[in-house]
């Protein structure tokens, strides 16, 4: 179990750093011991879903979307305080995104998905991401 939640986190990270060069941004959900993960990037006119499971990419979509090029990236405090009220999961859940405009660092939130993605919030571009999440299911897990 453990070498396929590893082979599945090696594989996620993979593609979440191509699609990163590729489009300059990416974004994923992972959960801690699970075998599965969701990975994907806003490219001019759609968004790019990849549903990994077992360190394989099963599933792969493509939704026309208006993207987040016109969207402020919040400062790493700015989120931290938007996202506050969910706390952080240091054993569970993970939301990671990096995107190249203005900000290229890596950020790793340790927050569960289902508090996330049940909130508004100040940050347009979080918002944006939330309801892509909803919008696309990105965190249905049916195809395990």
């Amino acid at each position: 179990m453990q070498r396929t939640v590893n082979k599945n986190k090696v594989s996620t990270n993979k593609l979440f750093l191509s699609l990163y060069e590729k489009n300059g941004n990416a974004f994923y959900l992972a959960s801690t011991y699970a075998t599965f993960s969701t990975v994907w990037t806003y490219a001019q006119d759609s968004i790019d879903v990849y549903r990994l499971a077992k360190g394989k990419v099963v599933e792969r979509l493509s939704f026309k979307d208006s993207g987040i090029d016109e969207l402020d990236i919040p400062a790493v405090e700015e989120l931290n305080k938007d996202v506050g009220e969910c706390g952080y999961e240091l054993d569970g859940d993970l939301f990671s995104f990096m995107v190249k405009r203005g900000r290229p660092e890596r950020q790793d939130l340790p927050i569960s998905i289902d508090c996330l993605t049940s909130k508004k919030y100040q940050s347009s571009f979080l918002n944006k991401i939330v309801a892509s999440i909803n919008k696309y299911k990105l965190w249905d897990i049916r195809y395990l």
